[in-house]
């Protein structure tokens, strides 16, 4: 009996081990887009704390990424913290540098208005 408990508890360990791995795969393959679009289902979910994670990892996987930063930005600066606030205004300028550098500039000009009003 205390053999086949064994080894009937080894076979579950291996099969937590198999999905933990298989985890740790499907978040490897997630591409910068991925996290995007699951951050803007957070958004909408109301989970702001989760959005932001899925935009730093977006970001973190394509620091070019100026949608991510603009986004985070944005939803940071209704934050109630003041640190969410310089957040948000350091999210933005990034985002302003990105879509200047990437040449959307009616998005730049835009969001360069917003800034100015920030800032104030």
């Amino acid at each position: 009996g205390l053999e086949y408990a064994k080894s009937a508890l080894s076979s579950d360990n291996q099969v937590a081990k198999v999905t933990n791995a298989e985890i740790l795969t499907s978040q490897a393959s997630m591409t910068a887009e991925d996290y995007f679009k699951k951050a803007k289902q957070k958004e909408q979910q109301n989970d702001l704390t989760g959005a932001v994670v899925y935009y730093d990892m977006a970001i973190k996987l394509d620091p070019d990424y100026a949608n991510a930063y603009f986004n985070r930005g944005m939803l940071k600066k209704n934050l109630p913290l003041e640190e969410d606030r310089t957040d948000a205004i350091d999210s933005l300028r990034i985002a302003a540098r990105l879509y200047k550098q990437q040449g959307q500039l009616d998005i730049y000009q835009s969001l360069s208005e917003t800034l100015q009003k920030l800032a104030i």
